[in-house]
């Protein structure tokens, strides 16, 4: 029976770098989708609508991603059950198996990979909204508010860089504030900036001490790094977070097959809440260490949300992102076997 902690721990690792990776491809394939031409002409035009059709967004180009976290799921389901201590049925020692067609389980899969989805496509709308708006509100020149949309193309890798597609509309807001700010010389605005890149640091202290401006290539250079920095940020906190949603709802539905498979009294089950044990850890979920909680019963934090398990979809953000806590199942065999003989 191996160790439920790290094999759990051990796939988050791994599935946090694949999910991540294939985030990233999805995001470069939906800027690479759109129709520059179209969308510069319709920016001229200020046609809202056509601008974004221009930009072809569509849930297809995150199909891998859907299928990424199926296999996230499928592979914790399959290790939580193996790490479950064996059972005996009919005078056999067996071990748990986790089926993935149970419709509990398929249920869950299509959820999570379809809300994540329709969450990124949305938001992805809304930040890009953002940006042609405050290009049009500025008089910006249409082809430069298009590149502020889709990114920059580097032209070593044909990959477009920066952007807003991929963040969320309070990401492309500030964005599109550090642009403004720098094309009217408050460069305070720069160093408030835990994302920007600081090798321009040098460059604005000059032009705070001795005046002058930035040129607007310069502009769409610093602009361009700190979407794409803020464009990674986001990438790695879905991934993790996603991840780990994925990770703990196998290992919840791997504990519920295993209830009813082996005829386990539900009372003789309990969900241990772990957290990382670092100093990273949200307050509320160092709180939240080592509380037992039944196999359907919500584990409660001290913000007084309810979670099903670590990283549950329906909790709260301020309780799920960048969440690294698990969820460990215990069964007691010897107090299910007194029931039944009694």
């Amino acid at each position: 029976m191996a160790d439920q902690a790290k094999v759990l721990h051990d796939l988050l690792a791994a599935f946090d770098g694949r999910l991540g990776k294939v985030l990233r491809d999805a995001v470069q394939q939906q800027k690479q989708a759109a129709d520059i031409a179209a969308l510069i002409a319709a920016l001229k035009r200020k046609d809202i609508n056509a601008a974004l059709r221009a930009l072809n967004i569509d849930p297809a180009h995150f199909t891998t991603l859907s299928e990424t976290l199926r296999a996230a799921f499928i592979e914790a389901g399959i290790a939580a059950a193996s790490a479950l201590p064996s059972y005996v049925d009919g005078g056999v020692r067996a071990a748990f198996t986790f089926d993935v067609r149970n419709p509990r389980a398929e249920r869950w899969i299509a959820k999570l990979s379809s809300d994540l989805i329709a969450h990124i496509t949305e938001t992805t709308r809304d930040a890009v909204r953002v940006a042609l708006l405050d290009g049009m509100e500025a008089g910006r020149n249409p082809r430069r508010t298009a590149l502020d949309v889709v990114g920059r193309l580097n032209v070593r890798t044909r990959q477009r860089v920066g952007g807003v597609i991929g963040l969320t509309p309070k990401h492309a807001e500030s964005v599109m504030g550090l642009r403004r700010a720098l094309e009217s010389g408050d460069y305070e605005a720069w160093f408030s900036r835990e994302l920007r890149d600081r090798r321009f640091d040098r460059t604005v202290r000059r032009l705070m001490r001795d005046g002058g401006s930035l040129p607007a290539d310069k502009i769409d250079a610093m602009v361009t790094l700190y979407q794409s920095r803020y464009e990674l940020y986001r990438g790695e906190m879905i991934a993790r977070t996603e991840s780990l949603s994925a990770l703990n709802a196998a290992s919840h539905e791997a504990a519920q097959q295993a209830v009813q498979r082996a005829g386990i009294d539900q009372r003789d089950v309990r969900r241990v809440w772990q957290s990382a044990g670092d100093g990273r850890v949200r307050d509320t979920h160092r709180a939240m260490h080592g509380q037992i909680v039944g196999l359907n019963e919500p584990f409660r934090s001290p913000s007084g949300a309810t979670l099903r398990f670590p990283g549950d979809p329906g909790a709260p953000a301020e309780e799920r992102i960048h969440c690294r806590c698990i969820a460990i199942t215990r069964i007691d065999f010897l107090s299910n076997a007194g029931r039944a003989a009694a």
